[in-house]
């Protein structure tokens, strides 16, 4: 490349604010207008050999930075240090998504939640499965269920910074999928699929991936295998150019960004009250949400003695999950500690039917008990597989932690 001229150093300097917008509409993370921007290969490349996109990919994730300062965030050393290790998880999902897994073309899956990468209220009880995707290619995956209880493979269109543009464009479940005796599938993605026959998903001309979850019954023990490729197999990939790795690295800085003021926000409203109670979660269909599952949330805030009592009589349905999380939608320390309990897991009352659910920084003695892990406040959720079953009436009540105590001995 020649040498880059004053002028057009000071034209890619102007153009970085805009270019870091238009990066991530390249990973569906943005858009200006309703219309994503695409700078031009040139334009990059020249702010990526001059040092500028990395400038404003650190000066965004400074931005990032400013929004744990939230007014409604908890101010304890150790929630301070969580939010930053959020940031720290959130940039090492964006590179994975943005920069190494963001090709089309030669798709692979990816853990989008695990044990230390936590997102948006992971679920300690399921696996994510991930890929890039692009409306207009067919692409073929191929798994095999293992021991998961629910599967749905749905595809996603739209912004991914979970702002309010991203939407679920198309999805199969276990009920609708065709397995074979062993557990193994096959599946045809394209925008020429015939969605009336078993195991085929046509894309939407937006679609940006696939996500498949899974449910398990234990956390522990968490079985399942899936790939994907595209068809035809692409040609191998260029040599690495200058401009595609600044769009996605400013992108990748946005998605930062962006989540982390987006669930701050999320969070922020929901710590202001009422606490330690229920409702029925509002989903326009932005919220990345699985087909067939439905939440009730809300936000529990305890003092050091005090125990959060849950009851609630759920109906037969495949699963359901309670978690409780820290201020940064995260899953507490579930490797270790018991921070959620599914229905596979949950011992009833006496009379059979009712389920109490204990939350507490010390074990009460009760077999539902959930370990709050150092935590006084947090986003909790109930995750139900209900169809069209009733929410369940979950009655709350705070108590002192030693008269729960003593009434179990």
């Amino acid at each position: 490349m020649s040498e880059l001229t004053r002028r057009e150093v000071l034209e890619a300097a102007s153009a970085l604010a805009a270019l870091s917008v238009g990066a991530a509409s390249l990973a569906g993370c943005g858009r200006e207008g309703g219309l994503p921007l695409e700078p031009p290969p040139a334009l990059l490349a020249a702010g990526l050999t001059t040092g500028l996109v990395w400038n404003r990919f650190c000066a965004t994730l400074e931005d990032a930075g400013e929004h744990l300062s939230h007014e409604a965030a908890p101010r304890s050393p150790s929630d301070v240090a969580e939010g930053y290790r959020m940031l720290t998880r959130l940039l090492g999902l964006a590179l994975e998504l943005v920069v190494e897994g963001s090709d089309a073309d030669r798709p692979a899956f990816f853990e989008l939640q695990s044990a230390i990468r936590k997102y948006a209220g992971d679920n300690p009880d399921q696996r994510y499965a991930a890929a890039v995707i692009a409306g207009d290619r067919r692409y073929r995956i191929r798994g095999n269920r293992g021991n998961a209880v629910l599967v749905e493979v749905g595809i996603y269109a739209g912004s991914f910074s979970g702002g309010g543009q991203r939407r679920l464009v198309a999805s199969l479940t276990e009920e609708e999928l065709v397995f074979g005796p062993d557990g193994s599938i096959e599946l045809e993605l394209g925008p020429d699929a015939d969605s009336s026959q078993s195991n085929q998903i046509r894309l939407a001309p937006d679609a940006i991936n696939v996500l498949v979850r899974q449910y398990f019954a234990d956390p522990h023990d968490k079985r399942a295998e899936w790939r994907i490729e595209r068809v035809p197999r692409a040609e191998p990939s260029p040599p690495l150019a200058a401009g595609w790795l600044a769009g996605r690295l400013l992108g990748a800085a946005l998605f930062v960004e962006r989540n982390v003021k987006t669930w701050v926000e999320f969070v922020a409203e929901r710590a202001r009250g009422p606490h330690n109670q229920l409702a029925p979660l509002a989903d326009a269909g932005d919220l990345q949400t699985p087909k067939g599952i439905r939440y009730l949330e809300g936000y529990w805030k305890l003092a050091p003695e005090e125990a959060l009592v849950l009851e609630f009589e759920p109906a037969r349905v495949p699963y359901w999950g309670f978690l409780v999380m820290n201020f940064w939608m995260e899953s507490l320390e579930w490797r270790e500690r018991r921070v959620s309990l599914n229905s596979f897991q949950a011992q009833p009352e006496p009379d059979g039917r009712t389920i109490r659910i204990v939350v507490a920084a010390r074990d009460p003695g009760h077999p539902n008990w959930i370990d709050s892990a150092g935590h006084a406040e947090g986003p909790m959720s109930l995750r139900w597989a209900g169809g069209d079953e009733t929410l369940p009436e979950v009655r709350t009540r705070v108590v002192p932690l030693a008269a729960l105590a003593q009434s179990r001995s």
